[in-house]
This record gives structure tokens, C-alpha cells and sequence, in this order.
């Protein structure tokens, strides 16, 4: 998306979609509500957009920014917006005390990111770290998220099951067989989520989150 010349700047837990195709085993993660999609003329280059968003999910580039309708900036807003869903994911919570805007700029001002004591994994924490990097010249891309140690190190291979690998499998003979809606995603194990793992998840009780 950003390659292409499209920011999102509204990502939030809200516009996080999950579809599984029926019968294919696989869950596949959509992005919806494109309302504030900003293009690019020159796609991963910095550019003046206004200042949009979702409080809770923006970066601190936009809530920070001079009062004037609009603000320098690029994709890696949706990155740090991706980092907010991570940390919820990891976490149950937001990075900061309270959802009110004099929280969230206590949190911006001291620029301190700490780790939630749920986050047990030092290579999860180094990419969340990179994602909710204050300054945006220092916070990591989304193609070069997509390589880090967590997505694709050892550790990622050696959690791969025998039905990602299946699905993989399928993915690919599918792509062979003229499938055009097959993406690289769909046929690197490393990006599978399978339809089972998700039902899990959902079955679990989320009611005492320090347990898990």
C-alpha cells in the first residue's frame, strides 16, 4: 500500500477486519474504512497532509504538530498506528494511562515507552520499540517491519506448523492454477494465520489478562 502511494492515517483496532475464505483454512487481515486515505504523487516520500486521525491510534507528529491546518509528514504514521494495535494485542492496553488527550500528550512529552510486563519476547519487544519510535526519522518502515527477526528469524521458522505449511501449499498451487486474488502472503508460511489458531483465541477467557 505505502509502495504505492497510499497512507491510510485512520489505521485503529476498529478498521482491523478478519475474513476467512470458506473452506480455505486461512484468515486473511483487511484494512476498511479508506476515508482518509491520503496519495502520494511520490509514494514513500514526506508530504504536507492535514492533521487526521483516530486520537489514541495518531502519532505523536500529528498531535503534536503546530497548530496549522496541516503537518510534514509520511506512511510511517500507519506504522506507529499498527504499534498502538500491537501493544494491544500483546498488552490488552494502550502504551499510555488513559485515553484522554492530556494522557496520551504526558505521553508523547516524555517519550517514554515501557514495556508492559506481558511482553515476555526480547525480539517482539525490539519491534515494538521500532514501530513507537517517538521520532518518526528513527521509527522503522512497514516493508522493513515486515523483515525483522520476528516475522522472519529463527524462532519465527521453528513456530511454523505442519498446517501453515499445508495452507502455504495450497496458496501456491492455487496461484499456479491462474487464483490472481493469491498474494505473496498467502504462499510464505511466515504470514499465514490459520483459521484454527484465530478460533482459539477467541475461545480463550480474557478476563484476567496477566495470566496469559
Amino acid at each position: 500500500m505505502h509502495q504505492k502511494g497510499f497512507i491510510h492515517r485512520d489505521i485503529k483496532s476498529q478498521n482491523i477486519l478478519l475474513h476467512s475464505p470458506p473452506g480455505s483454512g486461512r484468515v486473511i487481515v483487511k484494512i476498511a474504512d479508506l476515508g482518509l486515505i491520503k496519495v502520494q504523487k511520490q509514494p514513500l516520500q514526506s508530504t504536507k497532509m492535514a492533521i487526521v486521525g483516530t486520537f489514541p491510534y495518531m502519532p505523536p507528529e500529528m498531535i503534536m504538530g503546530n497548530e496549522d491546518d496541516k503537518i510534514t509528514a509520511d506512511a510511517k504514521i500507519d506504522v506507529w498506528s499498527s504499534g498502538i494495535i500491537l501493544h494491544q494485542l500483546m498488552s490488552h492496553s494502550f502504551p499510555f494511562k488513559s485515553t484522554n488527550l492530556q494522557a496520551i500528550m504526558m505521553f508523547m512529552f516524555s517519550k517514554k515507552l515501557e514495556r508492559p510486563p506481558q511482553v515476555k519476547d526480547d525480539i517482539m519487544w525490539d519491534l515494538l520499540t521500532k514501530m513507537l519510535a517517538f521520532d518518526r526519522k528513527d521509527r522503522i518502515s512497514a516493508s522493513d517491519a515486515l523483515k525483522h527477526e520476528f516475522f522472519t528469524g529463527e524462532q519465527a521458522m521453528k513456530e511454523i506448523s505442519q498446517e501453515v505449511q499445508n495452507l502455504a501449499l495450497a496458496a501456491q498451487t492455487a496461484k499456479k492454477q491462474g487464483d490472481q486474488s493469491i498474494t505473496y502472503y498467502d504462499t510464505n508460511a511466515l504470514f499465514i494465520i490459520p483459521e484454527s489458531q484465530i478460533k482459539q483465541i477467541l475461545s480463550i477467557d480474557h478476563e484476567d489478562d496477566n495470566t496469559q
